[in-house]
Formats: structure tokens, sequence, C-alpha cells
């Protein structure tokens, strides 16, 4: 009996593998490859939007309409010194934010599992291919990402032959 072969992601690293693969240059089959494995990462992406709503709504206030209210809030400087405004949830006071967030920060912990399966260990193997072998130069907070993906990668074996 065979090994099951699995691949695992933290949720934390979803967006971010899904974002850098959708901004890189393939061609062929890579390319088309890339769009396979992303229809799965995007699937999961909008999973964890629907799970933070849910997540939130018990913490958050909320608008007469029943929507989630959110406020403007400074989250830092660009490299040119602009401060940088975004919408953030508007929580019923500083305990409903943390537990939030601890709530949240262990989700994001948690990892999504793929079974590398005969259908689709060819898109899974061909995004290891494309990490592990990028000629991309990588700094910062980009280059920890890139090394976490490949750690989540590496975990495979080697390329199974395919069956004849």
């Amino acid at each position: 009996m065979t090994k099951k072969i699995v691949l695992k992601l933290k949720n934390k690293l979803i967006p971010s593998l899904y974002e850098w693969l959708n901004g890189i240059f393939l061609v062929g089959k890579e390319s088309r490859e890339r769009i396979k494995f992303n229809k799965i990462l995007i699937d999961r992406i909008n999973e964890m939007g629907e799970i933070k709503q849910d997540m939130v709504k018990p913490h958050c206030k909320i608008d007469d309409k029943g929507k989630l209210r959110t406020k403007k809030e400074s989250i830092g400087k660009d490299e040119k010194g602009k401060e940088i405004i975004r919408d953030v949830f508007d929580f019923k006071n500083k305990k409903a934010k943390e537990a939030y967030n601890k709530e949240w920060d262990e989700y994001i912990e948690e990892e999504l599992i793929i079974d590398v399966l005969e259908g689709n260990k060819s898109k899974i193997y061909t995004i290891r291919d494309i990490l592990l072998n990028t000629d991309q130069k990588f700094r910062g907070e980009l280059a920890e990402l890139h090394n976490l993906w490949c750690d989540a990668f590496e975990e495979l074996p080697p390329r199974p032959e395919a069956k004849k």
C-alpha cells in the first residue's frame, strides 16, 4: 500500500501565494497548471472571507441595515511618508477586538490539506518546481514568504512517475 501524499499549506500563506503566482510570467503548461492550482487557492480564499465575516460578527458593531460597521484607521506610512488609511472593523470594545483577533489568529494557522491524487499531481508538482526553481529575486517579507511556501512544497516526496 502506498503512503497518501498531501500538500499542507497554512491558511495565512494562501493569499500571498495566490498573488505571487498570479503576478509572475509563465508560458504554456506552467501557466495552465498555475491557473488550475490557483482555483484551489481562490476557493480557500473565498471560504476564509466567509469565515472571517462569521467570526467577526459577534464582536463587531452593526449598522442600522444589519451590516458590519467599519471605520477609517491609519495603518502606518508608505515609503514616501504618506499616511496609509484603510477601513477596519468597528469592534464593540477592546475585549471584543482581542477575542476576535485570537480566534482569527488560530484559524489562519490551520492548514489547507490537499490530497495529491492522479488528477491533480501534475499541477501541484509543477507549482513546486516553479517555486523552487524561480529566477525571481526576493527580499524582505516576500523572501520570507517564498521560503515558507517552499518549505510546504518541499515536504512532498519526489515527483511520482506517471502510470503507464
